[in-house]
């Protein structure tokens, strides 16, 4: 059975100010400024609706809540997939001012990905349909404990994106 755990969270990485003094090129990097809060709504999957699905969360595949959290008192989890079934996803829909951000969560999981080139788990943020351009994290496969995945100085131009975690077949 495939055990995938996600808490995620995309953080303003605030506008880098080019500062370049003087003709003829760089001389300085420009100040960063450091993250700020989470801009995903439910990023720990802890909030429900009404029917007690994960608030904020459109969700497809296998999935389920479950206790055995990194932090606070849930995590989504994914499920095997049935056959002929691509990949299982819980995403949401954002509105994002132009700048930079870093995607990043932290996922663990059971036996992800172990017989399939293509499997594993990462997280992405994603402009499609709209546009074609999304950036997702590294690949995640195997078995592994609380691993923080992360994908920084996402540049942002168009306004609507979605996060998603997303788990692809395993066996």
């Amino acid at each position: 059975m495939v055990r995938l755990f996600v808490a995620l969270a995309l953080l303003a990485a605030g506008a880098l100010a080019a500062s370049a003094q003087g003709v003829g090129g760089l001389l300085a990097l420009p100040d960063r400024e450091t993250a700020g809060s989470s801009l995903v709504e439910n990023g720990g999957f802890e909030a429900r609706g009404a029917d007690g699905a994960m608030a904020a969360w459109k969700a497809s595949g296998p999935w389920s809540l479950d206790s055995a959290a990194r932090s606070g008192s849930s995590a989504l989890r994914f499920g095997g997939l049935a056959e002929g079934q691509r990949a299982s996803t819980a995403e949401q829909t954002l509105t994002l001012a132009p700048g930079f951000y870093t995607l990043e969560g932290w996922v663990k999981t059971s036996g992800v990905g172990a017989t399939r080139p293509r499997g594993g788990v990462r997280l992405c943020l994603d402009a499609r349909p709209r546009r074609q351009w999304w950036k997702c994290t590294d690949t995640l496969r195997g078995t592994t404990e609380w691993t923080r995945v992360r994908q920084p100085m996402l540049a942002v131009t168009d306004s609507r994106c979605s996060p998603s975690p997303t788990a692809a077949p395993t066996a």
